[in-house]
Parts: C-alpha cells; sequence; structure tokens
C-alpha cells in the first residue's frame, strides 16, 4: 500500500502510562493539538460494522493531505483492511481489537492438512499452526514498517518475520497453550524450523529485488 512518498506521523491510539485512551477523548486532544489521527471510517454496532467490505482505496493519503489518487500507478491503492476497536475502553489488562483482510494481505493463509490432526505429535501440531502465520503477506507487511538499509539483511528479516509470525500465533490461547507445554528442546526447534520457513520467504523477497534492478 501506498500511502506517502516520504515517512509521516498519524497518531492510531494514545497510551496514558496506565491505558488505552477512549476514542472520544483521544481526538479532542488531537485536535486541539493539531496532530493527525486516523479518522474512523464508520461508527456502529459490531453487528453491522462487521459487514464492511474489507478491500477498499486506502484513504489515508488523503489524510496527509495527498491527491487520491495518489499517482497514476496507483489507481488500485487498496487498503490492507479494517481493524475494529471500541469506543470506549472497558479497563480491562488489554484490549481487543478484529483485524479484517482482503485476501492479497492476509497474514495468516490456512493449511488444509491442519484438519487432519490425527497421529500428528504436539510439536507438528505447533510447527504446522505456526507456519501458517509465515508468508509473504506478513513479510511485505514487516519490510515496511523497516529503514531503507535493514531491507536487505537476509537474516534480519528472516528473524522479524519470525518473531512478528509468532507474536499473532501466541494471540490464540489454544496455541499458545500448546507451544508452553513444549519442553524447552522442541521449543527450539520450533524456533529454527520457523526462522528456516522465514528464510525462504525472504530469500524469494530478495532474488524479486534483484530482477526488478
Amino acid at each position: 500500500v501506498y500511502y506517502s512518498p516520504t515517512k509521516e506521523f498519524i497518531v492510531f491510539d494514545v497510551f496514558d502510562d496506565l491505558d488505552l485512551l477512549d476514542f472520544d477523548i483521544m481526538e479532542e486532544l488531537l485536535k486541539e493539538s493539531d496532530l493527525p489521527y486516523l479518522k474512523p471510517l464508520i461508527r456502529d454496532s459490531y453487528q453491522n460494522i462487521i459487514k464492511y467490505e474489507p478491500k477498499f482505496t486506502t484513504t489515508i493519503p488523503k489524510l496527509l493531505g495527498y491527491p487520491t489518487p495518489l499517482l497514476p500507478l496507483f489507481n488500485e491503492n487498496i487498503a490492507e483492511g479494517i481493524v475494529i476497536k471500541p469506543i470506549k475502553s472497558i479497563r480491562t489488562r488489554s484490549r481487543i481489537i478484529i483485524k479484517i483482510k482482503p485476501p492479497q494481505f492476509e497474514e495468516q493463509i490456512k493449511n488444509p492438512e491442519n484438519l487432519n490432526k490425527n497421529e500428528k505429535t504436539p510439536i507438528d501440531i505447533v510447527k504446522m499452526n505456526l507456519f501458517e502465520f509465515i508468508n509473504m503477506n506478513r513479510l511485505n507487511s514487516v519490510i515496511s514498517k523497516l529503514d531503507t538499509k535493514d531491507k536487505s539483511d537476509e537474516m534480519k528479516l528472516a528473524n522479524l518475520l519470525y518473531e512478528n509470525a509468532k507474536e499473532d500465533f501466541m494471540k490464540d490461547e489454544e496455541l499458545k497453550k500448546k507451544f508452553l507445554e513444549l519442553s524447552d528442546s522442541n521449543k527450539e526447534t520450533i524456533r529454527k524450523a520457523g526462522v528456516s520457513k522465514s528464510k525462504h520467504f525472504v530469500k524469494e523477497y530478495l532474488k524479486s529485488l534483484l530482477s526488478s534492478q
């Protein structure tokens, strides 16, 4: 997704050292301070918002003051999806957010083989599920947040992709439990397998860079 020809700052959330601010409070403060922030696409009940079509042209360039479309090349500048979050904080230890992405940006790609878990060992189950989170879409997302000098560092990219995938993997309580139940040696086996899988996508990415030069 192409947001801007330069690096820009735009607020998504504000944390006050205790909790995330309610959206309306955050918006009022940001308007007073004249800081750019992401405007909601829609405010409605969860039942209605969950039906929102996640494939649309990104609105962020317009928020940053750029013309829409930004460039002829990006007429189909599709957003990465939508994030659903509560307007008011529930003041618990964490806040639930839901991400809905169009297929081309999915960062978890289901493996049909996972449906048949018979005769699979615990480490096999963890590995197969973790591998669903390691893919080119996620790598592109990781790369988009890096400085230019880091975008060609194969080992760094592989480790970042693995850590990013594992972070989302561990958000699933059932999968997290299965991982934590593994022995330390099996956890290390999983890490090595995950980094190796990540390297596969990094090599594809670096190869595509060379071919485009």
